[in-house]
């Protein structure tokens, strides 16, 4: 069912992945209930940014190998992040804060990168 589904043009990337998390053709592989009420395209934008932050202190924790361990937390995240402007985040954040935070834009592509840049970043200026 859901290879057969359209593109979904215009539906944003947590709806989009809700969605087809609940049309998975084999029912085994659909997303239960409390799966749905719990996804992050239900969450307020405080949340996920929290959520991503504290991500972001864990990967700094225990290194990039946060991502094999927690593969639901995972799919949550790609959820939240892959966003065609997100794939090219420094390009969306103002060259001063990259300047400040000491973020080279051409090597920090990586989600490991952003997140451990949203929780470096809002440590410090919490802290202000």
């Amino acid at each position: 069912m859901a290879s057969n589904c359209p593109k979904l043009k215009g539906v944003c990337p947590e709806a989009k992945h809700l969605i087809l998390s609940m049309i998975a053709k084999e029912p085994r592989d659909r997303a239960d209930i409390n799966s749905v009420l719990r996804h992050p395209y239900f969450w307020a934008e405080k949340r996920k940014f929290e959520m991503l932050v504290a991500v972001g202190n864990e990967l700094l924790e225990v290194g990039n190998s946060f991502s094999q361990r927690n593969t639901q937390l995972t799919e949550q995240l790609n959820a939240i992040i892959l966003h065609p402007t997100v794939r090219d985040w420094t390009r969306q954040v103002d060259g001063r804060l990259l300047d400040d935070m000491k973020v080279e834009p051409k090597v920090s592509q990586s989600i490991c990168d952003l997140l451990m840049f949203m929780h470096t970043t809002n440590q410090n200026y919490s802290k202000m």
